[in-house]
């Protein structure tokens, strides 16, 4: 486990979780449905039955619900993120014996190397400063098996003049983490933690990028 974490925590996430799940279901109408969009990234995860997932950042764990129902009973999932509040809102989803949430930091995995089959963080990285990325993603190398898979998903500057228009006004109300995540690709990052770079697919008119990479 990484012994040199960043330090790095947005303590809005404890006061905003309340209103996460509802902001995010009424945007998602627009996008067709929350949970159309959640299945359409898991979709390149391609979860089997007995595989063991880690979600990391889950937040209220929508995504990790639907993870478990995939893996089915003989397999393990566990949602990891920092806020209290978040995650005791995942626990009232609890429907599943083999799904856990554990409050932890993602830079230091409470987990064995090479133990999960899949690792996905939706909508993660970008919150990160640069040494709490690295850190992370350098984790989840240590914590996947060997020619386990990675599903990343996180922002993408589109091309196109007013899809840039649009981006642009976007990266305006987000931080300084995000904008340095966009000048240095996530792909690269990625890549610079050990892992091989199997598909990269867009989502939302290119505004979203859905990673797929692999252990080697």
């Amino acid at each position: 486990m990484n012994k040199d974490n960043s330090g790095y925590y947005r303590e809005e996430f404890e006061r905003i979780a309340r209103f996460y799940d509802p902001v995010i279901r009424c945007l998602s109408l627009f996008l067709g449905g929350e949970r159309r969009l959640r299945n359409r990234v898991l979709k390149d995860a391609d979860v089997r039955t007995g595989d063991k997932v880690l979600d990391v950042g889950c937040g209220t764990g929508s995504s990790a619900v639907i993870i478990a129902e995939k893996a089915g009973d003989k397999g393990k999932i566990v949602g990891v993120d920092m806020s209290a509040n978040m995650l005791k809102i995942a626990l009232s989803k609890f429907k599943f014996n083999n799904l856990f949430f554990i409050r932890a930091n993602a830079e230091n995995i409470p987990s064995s190397d090479n133990y999960f089959d899949r690792v996905h963080m939706s909508i993660v990285l970008h919150e990160m400063i640069r040494l709490g990325r690295s850190n992370t993603l350098k984790e989840i190398y240590r914590v996947l098996k060997h020619e386990g898979r990675l599903i990343a998903v996180d922002f993408n500057k589109p091309n196109g003049f007013f899809k840039n228009l649009i981006f642009n006004f976007i990266m305006l109300m987000e931080t300084e983490t995000a904008r340095d995540m966009i000048k240095r690709t996530l792909k690269d990052e990625i890549e610079k933690a050990g892992f091989i770079i199997e598909k990269v697919d867009y989502m939302v008119n290119t505004f979203i990028q859905v990673i797929i990479a692999r252990k080697s």
